[in-house]
């Protein structure tokens, strides 16, 4: 399943601007990371909420004047448009981060959110069971064309499958 948002613009600033400008941003555009680039097209690094929150605990509000260089992280973990999904929940699980720059030839052409992931990987487990139950729906019906000792009972109804009638069975569409 392909990443969701790759394609989608991205938020950057350049690494001079200051923590605040940064911090200002991500309040006015309602996000909670911002890719850090040189270019406007590769990415230098990432600063989120959590960076900038982290270091004003630590150092107080001095840091806000600051460039963003001084807190951003440098060592980032990518991924492609055409990544798989449970690998990129995986790494962002085990790396404890939410955001995650999708790269296409050295440039940024996206950023997905934990959020983005765990949203996709529910819509590829949604189809998945719809499939499954058109599947075995589809097995089911046939059998019930063929057969009389299918019936709905009362309760029969169980994950859109129905049971047999107490004391009958059937086996390869037939009845016994």
């Amino acid at each position: 399943v392909p990443i969701p948002k790759a394609g989608a613009a991205v938020v950057t600033v350049g690494p001079g601007a200051s923590v605040a400008e940064a911090a200002t941003l991500l309040s006015d555009m309602g996000i909670g990371t911002v890719v850090v680039s040189s270019d406007g097209e590769t990415a230098d690094g990432i600063l989120s909420e959590r960076d900038i929150v982290r270091e004003l605990g630590k150092n107080g509000s001095g840091c806000l004047e600051k460039p963003v260089s001084a807190y951003m992280t440098t060592k980032l973990v990518t991924c492609s448009s055409q990544s798989n999904v449970e690998d990129v929940l995986q790494q962002m699980t085990a790396g404890r981060f939410r955001h995650m720059p999708v790269v296409e030839d050295g440039k940024i052409v996206g950023l997905v959110s934990l959020g983005d992931v765990v949203k996709a990987q529910l819509a590829e487990i949604a189809m998945e069971k719809n499939a499954l139950e058109g599947m075995i729906m589809g097995h089911w019906l046939r059998a019930l064309s063929f057969s009389t000792a299918f019936r709905p009972t009362s309760g029969a109804l169980v994950l859109g499958l129905y049971r047999l009638v107490p004391g009958q069975t059937a086996q390869a569409g037939r009845s016994r």
